[in-house]
């Protein structure tokens, strides 16, 4: 697969492993991956993430699970942004 070719030892890399694969799991648009905040994200038991869409189609609000793999994806690329001050 080609997720694995990307280098996650960069800053660039991780972001892009990191948002690849929400778009991949959940199937959102590059509008709505853009749009995700902080407050969005939520983590559960495990270290498994929840991520909170608002104003999806409809109006509506939703959640989306993701995986443990995902999770620390996104974690290790939040956690290097943060870190990088």
């Amino acid at each position: 697969m080609k997720l694995a070719a990307i280098d996650r030892s960069t800053l660039a890399g991780k972001r892009d492993l990191a948002l690849l694969s929400v778009g991949i799991q959940t199937g959102r648009r590059l509008s709505k991956l853009a749009g995700l905040r902080w407050g969005d994200v939520h983590q559960g038991e495990g270290g498994k993430l929840t991520l909170h869409w608002r104003r999806t189609k409809g109006g509506k609000t939703t959640s989306d699970f993701c995986t443990p793999g995902i999770s620390c994806s996104v974690m290790d690329l939040l956690t290097a942004y943060y870190t990088a001050g």
